[in-house]
């Protein structure tokens, strides 16, 4: 029989289990049905309803069958061309027919959805099984799971579940999760995807190469369903790089290395079907992010050598720098990294703030100022401001116990294969979005941007942060500090976002 010590236990774990499950499907009901609208729900429902009808990605048209030949065609086409940005009409791969419709690169008679697929195809299976309203479901499900990987990430880079259930919490509770669970644009699912993959690496320490086959097959989804994949590979192969440099044994090394060329060719796939059937949008994605390496030849010889380099350069830096970085395999070494980084980023925060909201660095600026209006305002600019909304969606003791976190996370990453990608993603998604893409126009939709991957390793982290400090409280106390803290932070958040 099971120890009597232990049923409370579990009993206790249940009843959590279920109020958290009960708290985040509530938030997240009732799923959206769009099936009109010029922004990008719109744009991903129809794609399912099309899929789900059609089994074809590309929409056609017959007209051109009709009035050849197509000059009158033409003329209409180009007299009623759709351009949400003014430049695109210039592009001849950015032409846009309807919005986020585009005009085949090579087909009269066709036109390409703007996005990546693997969304709205798992949107269209909700619709074939259950009806054209029951599309919204599918991102419900997902949000869902989101929850799920937040306690199952931080469960296993703390050893606790109590870490794990203070990130479930925050991640239920979470209004900019719960609004994006039943908004049908693509980041639930994408969020689902990345810590599938980041859970999967995570368990690969001390596991079979079976977690790591269940994670590069997350990030391969991950690349079909978000054009930013190319962000994300570069913290891959830095993770795997350093991990090969620094403390993997031999085993482990090629293990990783083999999982760095799958994790790279699941890029390149996505990169080719976005070739083949997002070719417009892919094009003027990597254009506007890329610039001269943007070109589809370039960009495909630039991802493969960077990778082969890495890798090869791994294992080479491996054999002479043993003695070297033995030295700094030590706790103070660990500390001082975490701390440098941290100071560095909140440094780097200030700063781009003081640009932003007190300078005129971006007075002019096509997208901040002019667009905006969010350049050189003070305050106003800050509350647009990527870590400050950041801050807003956590709160801001949930910010601070996110650092905390970070800086556990950094430490243990040091010499942690486990806890290395989830302090490389940390600091690398930061960065991003705090000193490149770092205005919110508005919310929520420009939030869903955060939502995708930073926002959930800063749940995950902050449950990290807050496990760390209770830790050092007394036994009797450790369970009011964590409930306060839930209160303040979920219920906060849903009051001041």
């Amino acid at each position: 029989d099971e120890p009597r010590a232990r049923r409370p236990r579990r009993l206790s774990a249940i009843a959590v289990a279920i109020v958290l499950v009960g708290l985040a499907g509530y938030l997240r009901l009732t799923p959206a049905n769009y099936v009109v609208g010029g922004q990008d729900q719109g744009v991903y429902a129809n794609v399912a309803n099309h899929l789900a009808a059609t089994g074809r990605v590309t929409v056609s048209d017959p007209l051109p069958d009709v009035l050849r030949p197509n000059d009158a065609l033409e003329d209409y086409y180009q007299r009623n061309t759709y351009s949400g940005l003014g430049e695109r009409d210039a592009i001849p791969w950015a032409r846009e027919f309807l919005p986020g419709l585009y005009f085949h690169p090579t087909k009269p008679d066709a036109f390409v959805p703007q996005f990546y697929h693997l969304h709205p195809l798992w949107m269209a299976v909700s619709v074939s099984l259950f009806g054209q309203q029951a599309g919204g479901w599918a991102v419900w499900l997902a949000g869902m799971l989101v929850v799920g990987l937040c306690f199952f990430l931080a469960r296993d880079l703390t050893g606790s579940v109590m870490a794990g259930s203070i990130a479930a919490a925050l991640a239920a509770a979470s209004p900019a999760l719960s609004y994006l669970a039943k908004f049908p644009v693509s980041e639930s699912l994408t969020a689902f995807f990345f810590l599938l993959g980041c859970w999967g690496f995570l368990r690969s320490e001390g596991h079979r190469g079976s977690w790591l086959l269940l994670s590069s097959l997350a990030f391969w989804c991950f690349f079909l369903t978000h054009i930013s994949g190319f962000v994300l590979l570069a913290f891959l192969l830095l993770t795997i790089g350093g991990s090969v440099v620094f403390d993997a044994d031999a085993r482990t090394a090629r293990r990783l290395v083999l999982y760095g060329v799958f994790v790279v060719l699941g890029y390149l796939w996505s990169f080719l079907h976005g070739l083949a059937f997002s070719y417009p949008y892919s094009r003027h994605i990597y254009y506007a992010n890329l610039g001269w390496a943007s070109e589809p030849a370039r960009l495909a010889a630039g991802v493969v050598c960077a990778a082969v380099t890495g890798l090869v350069l791994s294992f080479a830096l491996r054999r002479w720098s043993e003695p070297l970085l033995a030295r700094f395999r030590t706790e103070r070494a660990a500390a001082v990294a975490a701390t440098a980084a941290v100071i560095l980023l909140a440094t780097g925060t200030v700063y781009r703030g003081w640009q932003l909201g007190f300078s005129e660095r971006f007075v002019g600026d096509p997208w901040i100022d002019a667009k905006w209006h969010v350049a050189d305002r003070g305050i106003e600019s800050l509350y647009r401001f990527s870590p400050w909304v950041l801050a807003t969606l956590l709160t801001w003791p949930g910010m601070v116990a996110a650092i905390v976190g970070l800086w556990v996370t950094v430490r243990r990453g040091y010499g942690s294969l486990a806890a290395r990608i989830v302090a490389i993603c940390s600091i690398g998604y930061y960065a991003v979005f705090a000193f490149q893409k770092f205005v919110v126009p508005y919310f929520y939709f420009y939030v869903r941007y955060l939502a995708a991957e930073l926002l959930p390793l800063f749940v995950v982290l902050a449950a990290v942060g807050v496990w760390h400090l209770v830790t050092r409280m007394p036994r009797r106390a450790r369970r009011t500090a964590v409930g306060v803290f839930v209160a303040i932070v979920g219920g906060g958040g849903l009051i001041g976002s």
